[in-house]
């Protein structure tokens, strides 16, 4: 958030009636004022002593940057604005001493003094005259404004006098906080935001995924570097997306694959030491395999060499590549080693000869497989939800049976209805030890089970 426009009735009242005639000190306000101070002194950031101080409290350091203050500093400001508009239509108003009326005069003339003056500087007295002119006439007409609908008030017309006011708040935020580039942008900028967009670039995906879904498969897709919001198509178009904006996601993920809060712009797409770039192991693992990016894919992965992916499309918005060695969404393999997966993440390097279609690698020793007849086993997904998501499983041998989804120990995993033991497999991702022959595995995400059983263990521990 990189402005805050309140509009001139509140901010006015608030500078004069609030601030030099001291009405914001009063004891039913003050201690929304208090609060109101405190919040600008943190938005402020280290423009301030103060932020340094406020932001080492407990708790105060999760807020992610300064600016995020302003959401509650506006609530807050506009409460006082109200206030003071009360104080004003029922007569309750300190009156001003002339040294009041002349300071608040000054506050006025010299902001647009500081105004003219910057312009000036800076060469633009031709581009800024029209929005000072501007602004002076609404400067009038929210003082008559307040006039009018002061008159109305001791007329007891509270009602009109209450549409003066609102009227001439809409005026003022319709000419000088109104839609402009640095308010609003077209609404057709975001259709690929909408459910029934006709983007070829979102239908190209759509196309592609349904032509490479199969009974094992969900293939993922990445949108980077073509805008701010267009992670957030993946969410309106139900595409299975490995970034995001702004998303909140397990540390886990962020440390294995680098993502980060957004990737608008090519260097904002970092990668990790487990995946340096679209041609590696865990890329695979994934399931990525259609990546859309604005610019070409070598200027944000700069270790590509050709043939790593290909590229199938050029849209109006993007460059469209396939990565061929994606792999299933589930894999059902008969071999497992324990692996040091902290290690793993921090070096980036994988077991020597680990292929993920023949092994597993778990965070302990490996459960015992039953045993069974030979036969080529396989997995199917049959429902694939948010919270649940089942799968059936034909395993003559009984074997390990790795989904590729991200593991947090809040998931649980039945088999045939009757509990079973989740492990954590190839450091991101859930398995399960199936039985021989065929078998219903459900995941089930349980997040107040799994708070409880957290808090239960931390009061033991």
């Amino acid at each position: 958030m990189s402005q805050l426009y309140l509009g001139l009735v509140p901010m006015g009242l608030i500078l004069t009636i609030g601030i030099i005639r001291g009405a914001l000190w009063r004891r039913e306000i003050v201690a929304l004022s208090v609060a109101a101070l405190i919040v600008l002194l943190y938005a402020l950031g280290r423009y301030t002593p103060a932020f340094r101080l406020l932001f080492e409290l407990p708790g105060v350091s999760f807020y992610r940057r300064p600016a995020d203050a302003l959401f509650i500093l506006g609530a807050l400001l506009a409460l006082l604005g109200g206030y003071l508009t009360h104080l004003v239509m029922t007569g309750a108003a300190p009156r001003a001493r002339p040294w009041q009326l002349a300071l608040e005069g000054l506050i006025f003339a010299g902001a647009l003094a500081l105004a003219l003056w910057l312009a000036w500087t800076v060469g633009r007295i031709p581009v800024a005259t029209t929005p000072l002119v501007v602004a002076v006439l609404c400067a009038i007409v929210s003082l008559g404004g307040l006039v009018a609908a002061r008159g109305l008030a001791r007329r007891d017309a509270a009602l009109a006098a209450t549409f003066v006011v609102a009227a001439t708040l809409v005026m003022d935020l319709s000419v000088n906080n109104g839609p402009s580039e640095s308010t609003a942008l077209p609404p057709q900028m975001y259709e690929v935001l909408r459910k029934d967009s006709g983007n070829e670039t979102i239908a190209l995906l759509k196309r592609e995924t349904a032509r490479t879904a199969a009974p094992d498969r969900r293939d993922r897709i990445e949108l980077a570097a073509i805008d701010f919001h267009w992670p957030n198509a993946s969410l309106v178009h139900e595409l299975d997306n490995t970034l995001g904006y702004n998303p909140l996601r397990l540390g886990l993920y962020s440390k294995a694959t680098g993502a980060g809060d957004h990737v608008a712009l090519p260097d904002q797409r970092s990668f990790s030491a487990l995946m340096p770039g679209y041609r590696s192991l865990l890329a695979d693992m994934l399931g990525l395999r259609f990546i859309a990016t604005g610019v070409p894919v070598e200027q944000i992965d700069k270790g590509l060499k050709p043939g790593d992916l290909k590229q199938i499309a050029r849209t109006r918005d993007a460059y469209v590549y396939e990565n061929p060695r994606a792999l299933p969404r589930l894999l059902l393999v008969t071999e497992a080693q324990k692996a040091d997966f902290g290690a793993i993440l921090s070096s980036g390097q994988w077991p020597p000869g680990f292929d993920p279609r023949r092994t597993v690698l778990l965070d302990r020793e490996p459960p015992p497989l039953p045993t069974g007849a030979i036969g080529q086993g396989m997995a199917t997904i049959r429902d694939y939800g948010t919270t649940t998501v089942t799968l059936a499983v034909d395993a003559p041998r009984g074997g390990y049976l790795v989904l590729n989804d991200v593991w947090h120990h809040w998931w649980q995993v039945e088999i045939d209805d009757r509990p079973a033991e989740l492990l954590r497999a190839n450091v991101l991702f859930r398995a399960v030890v199936v039985p021989p022959g065929k078998s219903t595995v459900r995941f089930v995400f349980r997040p107040l089970e799994g708070l409880y059983a957290d808090i239960v263990a931390r009061l033991r521990g």
